[in-house]
C-alpha cells in the first residue's frame, strides 16, 4: 500500500502543563545526577532574580540537603512566580529527591491549589493519558500522581514509570492500556525515523498524521511540510512545489487540503499531480481524500494490488490489521483514494461478517503479542530480580503469619538506602512482592509502608499489599486494639482501620490504646481518652502511664503524689512520691510506685536492682547492675558485667558465675541476653550470638553474626560463612526454607 503518502513530519511543541519559562530546570531530567541538578537549579536561581524577578515581582531561592555527603534532596522555591498556563500569581516549590547519586523523582507543591483542584485542571488537559489516579506521557515512560500534603497544599509527583512505583491496581489498568501503551511506542520510533529540523529554532521533533487528531494539529502539520517542501531540495525538482489551504465551515476547520505539483512518488516511480484533502468531524479528522492527475485508475488500483497482499475483501484494501482501509474509486473522472477507519456499520452488508472476523482474529494477536512484549519488558527491567528474591539483606520477625523481608534494587551495590522490601508467607512464599523503601510488621491486619523513592511518607496496606485509603501520613505507630498513631511531625491524632480520625483534636505527646484508652497530653498535661475520642479523664496530670489491668497511674506534682486511677478516672489510691519502695521509671526524679508484673516488681535502693513478690516481701535484694521484668518464669539479670537468668524462687539457674567475680567460664561471657521467647534467649558471646534453652543448653551456640528472638515458631538469624543473607530456623536448629541462599 502506499500508506507513506500519509507519512509526514512536524515539530510540534510539547506545552506542559503549568510550565513555565525556567530554561535551566528544564533541562532536568528523571536519573541525571545530583550534581546536575543542584547546578542547574542554582544557575535557574541566579538568572531568574537577575532578568524576570524584578519584572514580575517574583523571587526564588534554593536549598539542598544532603547525607554522608552525598546531594539527597534539592529544593527550589517560587515566590508570587506567574505561571503561564494559570495565568496566577502561585507560591510553590519544586523538590528534586536523589537516589544512589541520582535524580529519583520531583514533587511540586502549590501553596494555594488544593488537590481536587489540581486533580481537575489535570483532567481537562489533553496532554496526559490517565489511568487510575496517575496522569501518564505519550509514552507511558513518566507519570504524575496528585495528592494533599498534611498542610493542605495540593503536590503533583512525577515519577519514572517501574513495577515499584505503582500499585497492583495501578498495574493492572496500566495492562489495559497496552494498545495505546504500544501506539505511544510506535510514534515515538516514527519520530525518531522520521527525524526533521526545523528552520529557525532547531527542534528536532517529528510526528504522522492520524485518523483522530485534532483539526489543530491536522492544520499545523500541513502548514509546517508545505513549507518543509517548497525549501530548494535533492528530493524534488525545481518545477515541483506544494501549496495548502484551510476549509472552516460555522468557525470550526472543516478540511485542509494540500495540493502536489510535478512531485515525484517513489512508490509509483513517476512524476504526479495530486491533492490530499483531510476532512474533519466534529473538530477531529475523519477521513483522507487524495486525487491524482496524471494517473489512470488501473495503475491505482495495481499498485494496491500489488502491495496488498490478502488484505483486499470486496473493492476494499485494508490495513494490515484490518482497522483502517482504503477504497479506490473515480471522483470528477479522476482516480481518487479514501482513507477511513473501519466502522463496520458503515461497510458493505456482503463484507461485514469477513471484516469482522479478521478484525477480532487481528486484534486478538496483537494484544497477545503485546501482552507479550510487555511482561518481556517488565522481565527486562527486573533482570536478575529472582536470584536478588533469594538473598534476604534485611528481615522482621513472623507477625499475623507475615514476615518482612527485603531484597536488593537493581542496582549494583547493595546498599541498605536501595533495599526493597516485601512480605513472606508462612510457606516462604512472597506473599506481596518487595517493592517498598520500608515496611512495618502487620499488627490488626494492617502495615505502613513507604513507597520506593519517597521520603516519610508512609501508607497502609492490607495484607495483599493493596493500599487501603489515600492519606499519607509522616509520622506513625502501629495499630493497637484497632486504632493507631499518626502525626504530622508536631502534633498526634489517631485513625482507625478505614483511615478515618477517631477525633478532630491533636495533642504533643500520646500513648497506644490499652484497654480501650489511650493516654494523651494537650497543654502540657496528660488524660485519656477513648476509641470514640472522647476525652474520659481530662488532661490534668504532669505524667501518666498507659492502663494495664484496668488501673494507670499518673503523676500530679502540685501534690507530689502517684494516682492509680480507674477508666471511670476515679482515684482507687494516692500514694506520696517521698514515700520508699518505687520503680525506676523516674518521673520528674521520682520513683514510680511499684508496678507488677507477672506477680513480681522490679524494685531499686542505693543504686542496684532487685525483686519483690508483694509490698515489701524481697524475691532478692537489690543485688544487680541490671534486671528485666520476669518472662517465661525467668528474669535476665546483670551483675559483675555480665548477664544470667534467675528463677522465680530467686534462685540464679542460668550462668551462675556472674554471682562471683573471676568465676565465669569463657563461653558463659553472656554479654548481652534478650528476655526468653518460646524457650529459647538470645545470648551474645565475645560479639557472636547463639540460642540458649533453659536447660542451659545450646541448640546453637555463639557462632551467628546476628539473631532475632523467636516468634512464631520461627527465629532470624545471619551467618555470612554459609550463607549469604538473612535466613529463617525452627526450634530444631534447622534452616526453614532451603531456596534462600
Amino acid at each position: 500500500m502506499i500508506r507513506s503518502l500519509i507519512k509526514l513530519t512536524l515539530t510540534p511543541l510539547f506545552i506542559l502543563f503549568f510550565s513555565t519559562t525556567h530554561a535551566q530546570i528544564d533541562q532536568i531530567r528523571i536519573g541525571q545526577s545530583a550534581v546536575k541538578v543542584h547546578t542547574l537549579v542554582l544557575g535557574e536561581v541566579e538568572n531568574h532574580n537577575k532578568n524576570y524577578g524584578p519584572k514580575d515581582h517574583s523571587r526564588m531561592s534554593a536549598d539542598m540537603k544532603s547525607s554522608n555527603r552525598d546531594i539527597t534532596e534539592v529544593i527550589l522555591y517560587y515566590k508570587k512566580s506567574v505561571e503561564s498556563a494559570a495565568d496566577s500569581n502561585l507560591n510553590y516549590c519544586q523538590r528534586y529527591f536523589m537516589a544512589d547519586g541520582s535524580l529519583s523523582f520531583k514533587q511540586k507543591e502549590y501553596e494555594q491549589v488544593t488537590a481536587a483542584q489540581l486533580v481537575s485542571m489535570y483532567d481537562r488537559s489533553n496532554i496526559y493519558r490517565k489511568v487510575g489516579r496517575c496522569y501518564f506521557t505519550n509514552d507511558y515512560k513518566y507519570y504524575t500522581r496528585i495528592f494533599a500534603a498534611p498542610n493542605g497544599h495540593a503536590i503533583a509527583e512525577y515519577r519514572k514509570t517501574m513495577t515499584a512505583n505503582l500499585t497492583a491496581d495501578e498495574l493492572k489498568l496500566l495492562q489495559k492500556q497496552l494498545p495505546a501503551i504500544k501506539a505511544a511506542e510506535q510514534e515515538v520510533y516514527d519520530e525518531s525515523m522520521e527525524e526533521s529540523d526545523s528552520d529557525n529554532d532547531g527542534i528536532r521533533l517529528s510526528t504522522r498524521i492520524e485518523i483522530g487528531q485534532s483539526a489543530a494539529q491536522i492544520q499545523s502539520l500541513i502548514s509546517f511540510t508545505t513549507k518543509e517542501y517548497n525549501k530548494i531540495s535533492i528530493y524534488r525538482n525545481e518545477a515541483s512545489y506544494c501549496k495548502s489551504d484551510v476549509q472552516y465551515q460555522y468557525g470550526k476547520i472543516a478540511a485542509v487540503t494540500q495540493c502536489y505539483q510535478n512531485a515525484y512518488l517513489a512508490d509509483f516511480q513517476q512524476l504526479t499531480n495530486y491533492c490530499k484533502q483531510y476532512r474533519m468531524v466534529n473538530n477531529r479528522l475523519a477521513d483522507i481524500v487524495t486525487q491524482y492527475g496524471n494517473m489512470s485508475l488501473g495503475q491505482l488500483k495495481w499498485h494496491y494490488q500489488r502491495t496488498s497482499f490478502d488484505d483486499i475483501i470486496g473493492d476494499l484494501y485494508f490495513t494490515d490489521d484490518y482497522e483502517h482501509y482504503t477504497k479506490i474509486y473515480l471522483s470528477d473522472g479522476l482516480p481518487t483514494t479514501v482513507y477511513r477507519k473501519t466502522i463496520l456499520s458503515e461497510l458493505p452488508a456482503n463484507i461485514r461478517t469477513t471484516v469482522s472476523t479478521r478484525l477480532t482474529t487481528m486484534r486478538t494477536q496483537i494484544r497477545k503479542r503485546e501482552m507479550a512484549a510487555y511482561i518481556k519488558s517488565f522481565k527486562a527491567e527486573d533482570a536478575g530480580r529472582k536470584i536478588r528474591e533469594k538473598i534476604l539483606l534485611g528481615c522482621k520477625p513472623f507477625s499475623e503469619g507475615l514476615a518482612a523481608v527485603a531484597i536488593a534494587s537493581a542496582k549494583d551495590r547493595p546498599d541498605y538506602r536501595d533495599y526493597l522490601w516485601g512480605y513472606l508467607n508462612e510457606n516462604g512464599d512472597y506473599a506481596i512482592r518487595p517493592q517498598f523503601a520500608y515496611t512495618t510488621s502487620f499488627h490488626d491486619g494492617i502495615a505502613f509502608v513507604i513507597r520506593y523513592g519517597d521520603k516519610n511518607k508512609y501508607e497502609c496496606i492490607n495484607k495483599a499489599g493493596e493500599i487501603i485509603f489515600d492519606t499519607t501520613f509522616y509520622k506513625f505507630r502501629p495499630f493497637s486494639e484497632g486504632i493507631a498513631v499518626v502525626g504530622d511531625g508536631y502534633y498526634y491524632t489517631f485513625i482507625d482501620k478505614t483511615g478515618k480520625r477517631i477525633t478532630a483534636e491533636t495533642y504533643q505527646e500520646v500513648g497506644d490504646f490499652k484497654g480501650g484508652l489511650a493516654r494523651v497530653q494537650k497543654h502540657g498535661l496528660w488524660g485519656y481518652i477513648d476509641k470514640t475520642g472522647k476525652e474520659v479523664i481530662p488532661p490534668q496530670f504532669d505524667r501518666a502511664m498507659d492502663f494495664e489491668d484496668g488501673i494507670a497511674i499518673a503523676y500530679q506534682q502540685d501534690h507530689d503524689s502517684f494516682i492509680y486511677l480507674d477508666k471511670t478516672g476515679a482515684i482507687v489510691k494516692t500514694v506520696q512520691a517521698s514515700k520508699g519502695g518505687y520503680q525506676d521509671y523516674g518521673i520528674n526524679g521520682k520513683m514510680i510506685p511499684f508496678r507488677f508484673v507477672n506477680n513480681f516488681s522490679i524494685v531499686k535502693e542505693g543504686g542496684r536492682y532487685g525483686f519483690i513478690r508483694s509490698f515489701r516481701k524481697y524475691l532478692i535484694g537489690p543485688i544487680f547492675d541490671s534486671v528485666a521484668n520476669f518472662s517465661e518464669g525467668l528474669a535476665r539479670v546483670k551483675r559483675n558485667g555480665y548477664w544470667g537468668f534467675l528463677d522465680t524462687t530467686g534462685h540464679m539457674v542460668l550462668n551462675k558465675g556472674i554471682m562471683k567475680q573471676n568465676q565465669l567460664a569463657s563461653d558463659s561471657a553472656f554479654q548481652s541476653v534478650t528476655d526468653f521467647s518460646e524457650g529459647f534467649s538470645v545470648v551474645r558471646v565475645n560479639a557472636m550470638y547463639g540460642y540458649l534453652a533453659k536447660d542451659g543448653k545450646w541448640l546453637i551456640p555463639p557462632v551467628l553474626e546476628e539473631a532475632l528472638p523467636f516468634s512464631d515458631g520461627k527465629a532470624l538469624i545471619l551467618n555470612t560463612k554459609e550463607r549469604k543473607g538473612w535466613n529463617f530456623i525452627d526450634k530444631t536448629g534447622k534452616i526453614v526454607y532451603e531456596d534462600f541462599m
